[in-house]
């Protein structure tokens, strides 16, 4: 009498919440209790609508290393990068998906949320990585600043402003200039 719901969020919402149907149409499948096999298929069904979302990659890694960690195995983080790195591209993920992008992606937990959001202006992981070690305050005033120019550039719509990663990477570097000078 319960089911998972692993693909068509955004198609539920909309049909539910916005359209306010009763009843959907959907395609069940028998529930596996292996946790491997539950990752890909959810994987594997948001490969193409989830490119750019970086909060779901984020949250991928986290179930990944989850799913690993699980056999309670001992390992070290580079080892369990590497079999996220392979979890991920036997699902054909390659782009952005090394073993370093992995530790990218996993570096972003660092940021604040406020800084994170900003991936909406089209700044990828390894960009938002910069920022990892600006403090919590310096975070916040780059997504402020950043927020700032997006709302400065939008006119009436902000949803395909880009923020440009030559500016982020200025002012990272900005902002960290102000903290190593002398008071």
């Amino acid at each position: 009498g319960t089911y998972e719901l692993y693909a068509g969020h955004r198609r539920l919402h909309a049909i539910r919440d916005i359209l306010k149907e009763e009843t959907i149409a959907c395609v069940t499948k028998p529930y596996t209790n292996d946790a491997g096999t539950r990752f890909g298929e959810h994987l594997d069904s948001n490969l193409q609508s989830r490119e750019k979302d970086i909060p779901f990659w984020m949250a991928e890694i986290e179930n990944a290393l989850d799913l690993i960690r699980s056999d309670g195995k001992k390992r070290s983080i580079d080892a369990e990068m590497d079999e996220i790195s392979l979890m991920f591209r036997k699902h054909g993920l390659k782009k952005g998906f090394s073993k370093a992008g992995i530790y990218r992606y996993y570096g972003l937990r660092k940021l604040t949320p406020e800084l994170l959001d900003t991936y909406r202006y089209g700044l990828e992981a390894p960009t938002l990585y910069k920022a990892v070690n600006l403090t919590e305050a310096e975070q916040n005033t780059l997504a402020m600043q950043i927020d700032e120019y997006v709302k400065a550039h939008a006119g009436s719509s902000e949803e395909n402003i880009k923020f440009p990663t030559r500016l982020f990477q200025s002012t990272v570097d900005r902002l960290v200039a102000a903290r190593e000078e002398p008071q």
